[in-house]
């Protein structure tokens, strides 16, 4: 069992390894290639210019990389905390939060990427605890904090739109990120984000003992000593900052946090921690390689990345809705 486990993990580490090396060697300016990458990564010397993209192209691999890493790690937990194998990232309403607080600051003339970004991560952590106090009112079930979420994912999306029909002009250079993009992200965004990633998941990972037990169902897993409203309001909490991190740095990139466990569970099955280390590194790969997609076949353009991965996420979504009503007949 252990040995089938670490044989997948390294074969997806591999492909996500290469997935990154190629981010690398493909972008608008073509001159760099996968050699000049290999020469960058054993440290021999490149021409200013060459060196220059590399670098570019490495902060925005990274951006890919942490920003699956949230979607996934947070998409992976709601799951299974939730018991629904659609539960996503942007059911807990923090993605519509940090929307409307990107939309306020460009709306401010607040153009400053920091800014912005700090503006956006406060947006998105202001609609969750939103959404924890909507769920406190029925218990914090898991129906209640889906429910909440999506009320206030509504909410969220109601304030935008006036924000967007008051300030259009304002709002046009912003609309791309609302749809996820990673082409505009800054060196201190990503370490933001990866600081907040690394919490969240330290904190996943510890609990994944009494994550795991809620599968049996709350009455049996407070039998067996674990606190299942703590555990589940704890485990959501850091799904939530993950997610967070992701939208501020990222936007709202659609679907990572619903195939990458989709994938995760079907190949390792459903044991907490191997479903959630593989769900980490698919979606981590799935973004660095969408976002290979919309540089290679679109460029100059920049296309958003939720218009790349929904090509892969709602075929999954259409296959898990058909294999929930085949278990519920």
């Amino acid at each position: 069992m252990r040995k089938n486990f670490l044989i997948k993990i390294s074969l997806i580490l591999i492909i996500f390894l290469f997935s990154s090396m190629a981010s690398l060697a493909v972008g608008a300016y073509r001159k760099v290639g996968f050699l000049d990458v290999i020469d960058y990564i054993l440290g021999n010397s490149l021409s200013p210019a060459t060196k220059f993209v590399l670098e570019e192209r490495l902060w925005r691999t990274l951006a890919a990389i942490v920003a699956g890493i949230g979607l996934s790690s947070a998409g992976a937990t709601l799951q299974y905390v939730l018991r629904n194998p659609l539960a996503d990232p942007y059911i807990l309403g923090v993605a519509g939060g940090s929307g409307l607080g990107v939309l306020i600051a460009i709306a401010m003339g607040w153009v400053n990427p920091l800014a912005t970004y700090l503006i956006a991560l406060i947006g998105g952590l202001s609609a969750f605890a939103l959404m924890i106090f909507f769920s406190s009112f029925a218990g914090s079930s898991p129906f209640s904090i889906i429910l909440s979420g999506v009320a206030v994912g509504y909410l969220t999306w109601a304030a935008s739109m006036i924000i967007m029909v008051k300030n259009s002009e304002k709002i046009a250079g912003g609309i791309l990120w609302l749809f996820g993009t990673v082409a505009f992200s800054t060196r201190n965004e990503v370490l933001y984000s990866l600081a907040l990633d690394v919490a969240a998941l330290l904190l996943l990972y510890s609990m994944g003992k009494n994550i795991e037990k809620l599968m049996l169902g709350d009455e049996v897993a407070e039998s067996i000593g674990v606190r299942v409203k703590r555990t589940r309001i704890v485990a959501v909490s850091g799904a939530a900052l993950a997610t967070t991190a992701a939208v501020a740095l990222a936007g709202p990139i659609g679907f990572i946090g619903l195939v990458a466990p989709w994938a995760a569970r079907e190949l390792m099955g459903s044991l907490y921690i191997g479903f959630f280390t593989a769900s980490i590194l698919l979606g981590a790969t799935l973004l660095v390689l969408s976002d290979i997609a919309v540089r290679a076949i679109f460029a100059p353009l920049e296309l958003p990345l939720t218009s790349i991965v929904a090509i892969i996420g709602v075929p999954v979504m259409i296959y898990i809705i058909r294999e929930m009503r085949r278990e519920s007949i």
